[in-house]
């Protein structure tokens, strides 16, 4: 079937093959091509955007931002639609792109590559009655990630538990630190009774080392006693006087002297002892008060 300029929509007047290709590949032609539905919806992107204007969106992104970031109480349905509104931002910038590119290859002459031959002096496409099909952006086709948030009953329910487990926890903390006092002041008696037992076996020791002494003080007391006993009888046999031994009145008079001498130790010894005896017992009855 053949066209004319009547079925194309073109009049009987002369037109420049770039206008044509302009008719025929206009941004806003390219863009209605897409089959997504969301770009029937968004208007025109407007292209001189003052750089005031910029700030003051960028500003405005900026503070959304912070305030998606510090808010933790947003609903589900409110960051979907969030989503959703974000998806229709990048869709407007994903045209704005498309229709600069656009401009700057027909500016440039480069838009005449996609016609090819002439027919009755018109330049036809290649695939006049194809589509172009242009792919997405992942970031427009993927889907909202979905926020999966803890449900409250069961929040509540492990915030319980948290806490009995924390006051079970210290009522735990607080019998150990009771029965380590507890032990602590076992601990002490059991060492002042240690103490006490070792002074008294110290005062035993030399409690029994005085009665040693004694004792032997008492076997030498009890020879001496026995050579004066033994003395005495010779004294008795003195009836005759050409008997009489030197020796044996010498001896006599020694063992008095040394028999005195002993008696004043002993007395001695026996008075440190009673002294010894009462300091240690008093000692003794202060450590167990």
């Amino acid at each position: 079937m053949s066209l004319s300029l009547q079925t194309l929509g073109f009049g009987h007047t002369r037109t420049s093959p770039l206008r044509l290709s302009q008719q025929f590949m206009s941004p806003s032609a390219i863009i209605s091509s897409y089959p997504s539905p969301r770009f029937q919806k968004v208007g025109p992107v407007v292209a001189d955007t003052s750089a005031d204007n910029k700030d003051v969106l960028i500003e405005r992104l900026n503070d959304l931002v912070h305030r998606l970031s510090t808010d933790h109480s947003l609903d589900d349905r409110l960051v979907s639609k969030l989503h959703s509104e974000v998806d229709n931002f990048e869709i407007v910038m994903i045209k704005a792109d498309i229709s600069q590119k656009l401009d700057k290859e027909l500016a440039a002459g480069k838009g005449e590559t996609l016609f090819s031959g002439r027919k009755d002096g018109i330049r036809t496409p290649k695939t006049p009655t194809r589509k172009v099909s242009i792919p997405m952006p992942d970031s427009v086709s993927r889907s909202p990630p979905k926020k999966q948030e803890m449900n409250t009953e069961v929040a509540t329910k492990i915030a319980e538990e948290a806490e009995a487990l924390a006051t079970q926890l210290s009522k735990s903390i607080a019998e150990l630190q009771q029965r380590r006092e507890e032990a602590d002041k076992i601990h002490d008696l059991l060492i002042t009774r240690i103490e006490t037992s070792a002074e008294q076996i110290l005062f035993l020791e030399y409690h029994i080392a005085e009665m040693e002494d004694d004792y032997e003080a008492n076997q030498s007391e009890l020879q001496f006693l026995r050579i004066q006993l033994q003395a005495i009888q010779t004294q008795y046999n003195e009836l005759l006087p050409q008997n009489r031994d030197e020796e044996l009145s010498e001896s006599i008079r020694n063992w008095k002297i040394d028999w005195e001498d002993i008696d004043r130790r002993s007395k001695a010894r026996r008075k440190r002892g009673q002294d010894s005896n009462e300091r240690m017992e008093s000692e003794v009855s202060l450590s167990v008060k």
